[in-house]
């Protein structure tokens, strides 16, 4: 697998990072991001509403519908529909084409705890989001396969509720 590291400064307040060394392939290396936000899935009528501002947001438009990814904060008043309680976890780095089943891996790996997902790619990464009260849960199933280790020496797991 090639795997490149991207390093940045982060607000220690915003973001906690994990790295994930797999038990099974030690040459595999990859660095999960905690992001310290709350999100929401919603289904919108327009996109005049929504916060470009915004550190993250996605949108998505298809022929039946735009739906948007965004922090609780930054609803849209035009919603026709909205789930709040979202975490999500980055996959650091960026992630070169070519590589096969990262993703899957980690899906995989929730779903057999009966844990569910919404998952967004993006040119350079895949964002993983979980139900904030699967949350921890979700923690505690990486650590079943995979060794974590807590780079961030200020890393709290309350911060992940």
């Amino acid at each position: 697998m090639v795997w490149q590291e991207r390093h940045r400064q982060s607000n220690a307040d915003s973001v906690a990072t994990i790295g994930i060394k797999s038990n099974q392939n030690n040459h595999e290396y990859m660095e999960l991001e905690i992001l310290n936000k709350k999100f929401a899935v919603c289904k919108l009528q327009g996109t005049e509403n929504i916060n470009l501002k915004d550190e993250y947001f996605f949108i998505g438009k298809t022929n039946e519908e735009i739906s948007l990814v965004c922090e609780e904060s930054s609803i849209p008043s035009d919603r026709i529909e909205c789930e709040k309680g979202w975490k999500a976890f980055k996959i650091k780095g960026t992630l070169d084409f070519s590589l096969v089943g990262i993703l899957a891996k980690i899906a995989t790996l929730l779903a057999e705890n009966n844990i569910s997902i919404f998952a967004i790619s993006t040119y350079n990464t895949d964002y993983i989001l979980v139900k904030k009260e699967n949350f921890q849960n979700a923690i505690t199933a990486l650590k079943k396969n995979y060794k974590i280790i807590n780079y961030d020496e200020g890393f709290d797991n309350k911060t992940c509720k």
